[in-house]
């Protein structure tokens, strides 16, 4: 089996994601330090490191317990084009915050938009290729990611220091809604249906204590992408 187009779309969201986050953290220190520490490079890398263990902390809170019900709710869709929104007003926020707290603020959103983006994409690269090319499906997304964290430093460094520092904050921006534009090309037959994936997930949840009702996983994984029924007939329970 080959691996379909539509994940082309996936792997260059992808690459424009992690192009925009790795090389916002390479200049980030430099514009804490010239906007809000006045030059002072060892408080500017103090705040830039109390900041990430900020960023860290959420990123666990959204995934361990937001993002599943969000998707569960709303839908893969929905929860992409959430989390573009959110991380193009984070970094729209951040070159007009006017002191470290509020860019600190930014950064926080820029984060929650992210991790409602990222999952999906892996999410979705799973419903649309069979598990024979899996593999290889998944080697290409990493290296296409792998290569943005390669190229994104030195070229926003270089924008950063030839042009005006909040002109990268603007590059971001477009790279953020291009991606979310690409992942919303993705045919609409390789997302989930939200009621389907809902009633397979339930049937799963009581396959320990109600025989009858069970359902394996893979064939709750195929119901939720509308490969089988979402029910299946009770046979002769003894």
């Amino acid at each position: 089996p080959r691996i379909p187009r539509a994940a082309l779309l996936l792997n260059t969201a992808g690459f424009l994601m992690i192009l925009g986050f790795a090389s916002y953290e390479s200049i980030m220190s430099y514009y804490l330090m010239d906007t809000f520490f006045h030059g002072d490079a060892q408080k500017a890398g103090e705040f830039y490191g109390e900041l990430f263990m900020m960023a860290g902390m959420v990123m666990f809170v959204v995934s361990a317990f937001s993002y599943k019900p969000l998707v569960r709710r709303l839908g893969l869709r929905t929860i992409v084009i959430m989390g573009t929104v959110i991380r193009v007003v984070g970094f729209i926020w951040q070159p007009l915050a006017v002191s470290a707290i509020a860019f600190a603020a930014g950064l926080i959103v820029i984060v929650l938009g992210t991790q409602l983006i990222m999952p999906s994409v892996s999410s979705l690269l799973t419903s649309m290729v069979s598990d024979t090319v899996y593999g290889r499906a998944l080697s290409i997304q990493q290296a296409s990611q792998v290569l943005s964290r390669v190229i994104g430093p030195p070229m926003l460094g270089w924008i950063y220091d030839k042009w005006h520092p909040r002109f990268a904050f603007h590059l971001l921006t477009i790279t953020t809604l291009l991606a979310g534009i690409l992942i919303s090309l993705v045919p609409r037959r390789y997302f989930p249906n939200r009621e389907v994936s809902l009633a397979a997930e339930f049937r799963t949840s009581n396959a320990a204590t109600s025989p009858a009702a069970a359902i394996t996983p893979s064939e709750g994984s195929q119901a939720a992408h509308g490969e089988l029924p979402a029910t299946k007939p009770l046979g002769n329970v003894v």
